[in-house]
């Protein structure tokens, strides 16, 4: 009984931690408010998706190097570079995008390099003509000391280019596309949770009716 116990005590942790980890993915997925670059800075204030095609990269300013480890030992390294991006052609601000997927921080440095190229070059150039396009959601800032320091100096570069204070979103972009994958973790988790605790109170029930049936 207290092996069953225990095992259905982290079954359902398990339910529940799956829960809590698609809770807000999937909020943001049946709200269904959708930003794109192109829309008003003041539009970027709350949680929302967001999705559309950038021509403007800056970066990256800065990078989050997280390290995953299983006693001791490193079983996996995440790096996340952060850029600021906008739509030039069509768009009214700019933002922090980060994202830890490879191929996009491809496209992303490529175009910082090419915008960074003709900023500084003497020449008599056309702008860069660049266009990413990605999905993803606003969320709060990176909460972090370093990190302000290296975003207010990025910012404090861009300045050089006329681009002032109010037009920076107060939220960040987290590249990648919710999925409905999110959906199904959180219903999941919430099954399997309710199902051990289903399971639990039968047992305990029927525990006490034998209990209560060996006093006779």
């Amino acid at each position: 009984m207290k092996k069953a116990a225990r095992v259905l005590l982290v079954v359902s942790l398990v339910g529940l931690i799956l829960a809590i980890g698609g809770f807000s993915d999937t909020m943001l997925l049946f709200k269904g408010d959708t930003v794109n670059i192109t829309d008003p800075v003041s539009e970027f204030d709350e949680k929302a998706l967001v999705q559309g095609d950038i021509d403007f990269v800056y970066g990256p300013f800065a990078t989050l190097e997280e390290t995953q480890k299983t006693y001791g030992i490193t079983t996996s390294k995440t790096e996340t570079d952060f850029y600021i991006v906008g739509n030039i052609e069509s768009g009214e601000g700019f933002a922090v995008l980060s994202t830890n997927h490879d191929d996009m921080k491809a496209e992303l440095l490529a175009a910082a390099d090419e915008w960074y190229d003709w900023l500084t070059s003497e020449e008599d150039t056309p702008e860069p003509e660049i266009s990413i396009s990605f999905k993803g959601k606003l969320w709060k800032q990176y909460d972090d000391t370093d990190y302000d320091t290296y975003y207010n100096e990025a910012k404090a570069d861009l300045t050089n280019i006329g681009i002032g204070e109010d037009e920076y979103a107060s939220m960040r972009i987290i590249e990648g596309e919710v999925s409905m994958v999110s959906v199904v973790l959180f219903f999941g988790g919430i099954a399997l949770f309710l199902l051990c605790l289903i399971i639990a109170i039968v047992l305990f029930v029927k525990a006490k009716k034998a209990s209560s049936a060996e006093l006779y």
